[in-house]
Parts: structure tokens; sequence; C-alpha cells
């Protein structure tokens, strides 16, 4: 069995409608936040990021010459201007 076009439209349409409406004729009841708030840790337990897991900066900084290296090599022209990901 073969769905056209104008069938899969009309058949999606009308369940999209439906599920709107049935959303919107019966409100979901409010949500008790205060059990999950609770697990959340306050700032004055004293905990502190971790600093023995990071590795230092120069180590990063020799790791991307040594790929610059790595690609100027094997003919490739590699260099960063801008970080890869900022936010």
């Amino acid at each position: 069995m073969t769905i056209d076009r104008r069938t899969l439209l009309v058949t999606a349409g009308g369940a999209a409608l439906a599920s709107g409406m049935a959303a919107a004729a019966s409100p979901a009841p409010g949500v008790d936040a205060s059990k999950s708030v609770a697990l959340f840790l306050s700032e004055d337990e004293g905990l502190a990021p971790a600093t023995v897991d990071r590795l230092p900066l120069e180590w990063h900084q020799g790791r991307a010459k040594a790929l610059q290296a790595h690609l100027t090599e094997n003919g490739f022209a590699g260099a960063w201007e801008t970080p890869l990901l900022v936010t």
C-alpha cells in the first residue's frame, strides 16, 4: 500500500489538531518542585571545583604546537585564529 502526499498531510494534520485540542481541554496539574529544590547544594557547603584533573596551560600549548608542526610536515597550513567553542 502506498500513501500519496495528500493523504499523508491530511492524516498528520488531523492527528496534530486532535492532539492539540486534547492538551488544551485537560490542563496538566501543577508540579510541586519542593522535593527537587532540596537536592541542590547550598553555597555554604564549601565545595570547590577540582584542580587535580586539569592539565596545565603549557601542556595544551605544547600539544597545539605539535599539531601545527605535524600539519606543516604533511603540507597543510594549520593555524587557529579564534577559539573553536566560544559561548
